[in-house]
């Protein structure tokens, strides 16, 4: 079993969505495995790799989709306003 953080859902035209990231809560969605190789194996780890880092900056994700790890470059940007 690979270990890290399933893709559940992805906001409808986010750098997520646009890297090609694919959501599903079963076998066909994608696990971010690492974020510029360090290791995430929780929600709460990736949420905290990711908050060291700066809107703008490009992340490196080691994703595991489709029987294969792959990597996905994304650009950090601000999360949506709520409403």
């Amino acid at each position: 079993a690979v270990k890290g953080v399933r893709v559940l859902a992805l906001a409808p035209g986010s750098p997520a969505e646009k890297s090609g990231l694919k959501p599903g809560g079963d076998a066909q969605g994608d696990i971010i495995v690492a974020v510029d190789g360090q290791p995430v194996e929780s929600p709460e780890a990736l949420a905290e790799v990711i908050a060291k880092r700066q809107i703008g900056q490009a992340v490196k994700l080691l994703v595991f989709g489709g029987d294969k790890f792959r990597d996905v470059g994304v650009t950090l940007r601000p999360p949506p306003d709520p409403k």
